[in-house]
């Protein structure tokens, strides 16, 4: 059985976004605090594209947004989409993980 999950990060705080920074991607820059981690995550904008650094080494880049607006890592391995308010200001980021659940024999 596969189950959905998500984990939503709500965003508390916008970088000071460089000109260079293209409009579509302005919204989702900042910090995203991971409570369970005592970490956060940001969001910035590098090699033309969304990039986001968190509490594992290194730096994820992302692609998209795809038609459903779900961005992916170019690894393919973690699915994100960004949470907009009716003004189009990013409220938060999520996480969309399928998780694979054996089933118990009764």
């Amino acid at each position: 059985m596969e189950k959905s999950c998500i984990t939503p990060l709500r965003k508390t705080a916008n970088e000071d976004i460089p000109n260079k920074v293209p409009e579509e991607y302005r919204p989702c820059i900042g910090e995203y605090p991971i409570p369970m981690e005592r970490a956060h995550l940001t969001v910035f904008y590098k090699n033309n594209t969304l990039a986001m650094r968190g509490p594992e080494p290194g730096t994820l880049y992302l692609e998209g947004p795809d038609e459903e607006g779900f961005w992916v890592d170019r690894q393919g391995k973690r699915k994100f989409s960004f949470v907009k308010d009716e003004k189009g200001t990013v409220r938060a980021i999520i996480f969309h993980k399928i998780v694979h659940c054996p089933r118990l024999n009764d």
